[in-house]
């Protein structure tokens, strides 16, 4: 399954793809939503 929100999907072919690179990125923004859900509400 690929996430379609990632530009680097939608303009790069599948055989191009830096699939490390992308894991980085994807462990970073797993994170970064971690971070926003245990964030408190205003």
């Amino acid at each position: 399954m690929y996430n379609t929100n990632w530009p680097l999907h939608q303009s790069t072919p599948t055989s191009n793809v830096d699939w490390g690179a992308l894991a980085d990125s994807w462990m970073q923004q797993r994170e970064q939503q971690a971070q926003w859900q245990q964030a408190p509400l205003p």
